[in-house]
């Protein structure tokens, strides 16, 4: 997980410090350069990803949703509820961890190894 979350910060990162570099290019005629693409990358990671994330996470966590690394739990309904083929549902399965997507296209592919590898 922390691989991945270095990769989806640094790709972003890089996007921001290109658009720097090439904005600063067009404003800048007579500079000797455009800049340092690394003080760019770290710059946009830290001063504006890495707010953000923590802004959209209490956003995340303010509507409930869940991270973790549990199976899937079920949760009984209070009041059954009736569908519309006449059936009645009295549980929940409240899927839980962070590989939901991975798992999904396991399911959808019915092979769930490839959504797990």
């Amino acid at each position: 997980m922390a691989a991945l979350t270095v990769q989806n910060f640094v790709s972003a990162a890089s996007g921001l410090a290109v658009m720097a570099a090439l904005a600063r290019g067009f404003a800048c005629r007579s500079a000797r350069s455009i800049g340092n693409f690394w003080t760019y990358l770290v710059r946009g990671a830290l001063y504006i990803l890495l707010p953000l994330s923590f802004l959209m996470a209490l956003v995340l966590v303010s509507q409930g949703v869940v991270q973790n690394l549990k199976p899937y739990r079920t949760a009984r309904l209070l009041e059954r509820v009736q569908t519309v083929d006449g059936g009645i549902v009295s549980e929940q399965v409240l899927p839980m961890g962070l590989a939901a997507c991975c798992y999904t296209f396991g399911r959808m592919v019915n092979n769930t190894r490839q959504g797990w590898a």
